[in-house]
């Protein structure tokens, strides 16, 4: 069954199962949504231990998604670079002339990113890509200090990212609505491309950056750029996906891939 899975989402009506998925997930009845989530719970075997309010905190299933944690449940570390999300990091490397490697196949940074700026004349450029299941926490970290100076809003199909999909159709990253979001600080540049999926059909930005990307299109911050810490939040997926990270001079620690990482885990060697 699992190998058929990729060509039934071929032709399944994407964005308007990911707006029924939104619709149920939101409906008013709350019994209803009650077994729903814990349903989810059950299914997803989801940690309740680690939220930071209880169980019966949460009258929809969509704000269950985006549930927050104790403050003690991820704590930061000190490498320049840390995961952004709760996750398996299914891909990390090199980028070689502004491509880089996913299922076996080359895919090009420049059209996941869409800014040929943002790579400058720096040579050494890496990747790490972190893929979210429906049970994990859903909210994007920052992943290094810095400050944010452009985003953009990309839209896109709304293909699912599971690894059977992705090995038929490896360009999905590229293609997929996104979220991008572009930091600076005087060791690096990196790119947090938040890559939405079917049931994903749109990625929210935190309260901090929200009113400075409301609408598609770039929106270029470099006369007033966003400060931000690493471990602070950027957006969330309603449901879970995919992010990529492009960032330059720190190579990423090729032990962790295939490897579950938490948020805040360092994945660069400083």
């Amino acid at each position: 069954m699992n190998k058929l899975l990729p060509y039934m989402f071929r032709y399944l009506p994407r964005k308007k199962v990911t707006d029924l998925i939104g619709w149920v997930s939101n409906l008013g009845n709350e019994r209803f949504q009650r077994r729903l989530i814990d349903w989810f719970i059950r299914k997803y075997n989801v940690n309740t231990e680690e939220m930071l309010y209880p169980v019966g905190h949460y009258k929809k299933l969509y704000h269950f998604f985006i549930r927050e944690l104790k403050p003690s449940a991820r704590p930061i570390d000190s490498k320049t670079i840390v995961a952004p999300v709760d996750g398996i990091m299914t891909e990390c490397g090199s980028i070689t002339d502004k491509r880089f490697e996913c299922k076996g196949e080359l895919l090009s940074a420049r059209d996941l990113i869409a800014f040929d700026e943002f790579f400058g004349d720096t040579e050494n450029w890496y990747f790490t890509v972190h893929y979210l299941s429906p049970r994990d926490y859903h909210w994007i970290h920052s992943p290094v200090d810095g400050e944010i100076y452009r985003m953009e809003r990309m839209r896109g199909d709304l293909y699912p990212v599971f690894n059977e999909m992705i090995h038929k159709k490896k360009d999905i990253l590229c293609i997929n609505e996104r979220y991008n979001v572009f930091i600076r600080n005087d060791k690096l540049r990196i790119c947090v491309s938040m890559v939405a999926a079917m049931g994903v059909g749109n990625i929210i930005a935190s309260d901090k950056i929200l009113k400075h990307n409301e609408t598609d299109g770039p929106v270029d911050l470099n006369i007033d750029p966003i400060k931000i810490s690493k471990g602070e939040k950027l957006a969330y997926f309603a449901l879970g996906s995919t992010v990529v990270l492009i960032f330059s001079n720190y190579e990423p620690d090729r032990r962790l891939k295939g490897e579950y990482l938490k948020l805040g885990t360092g994945i660069t060697g400083i």
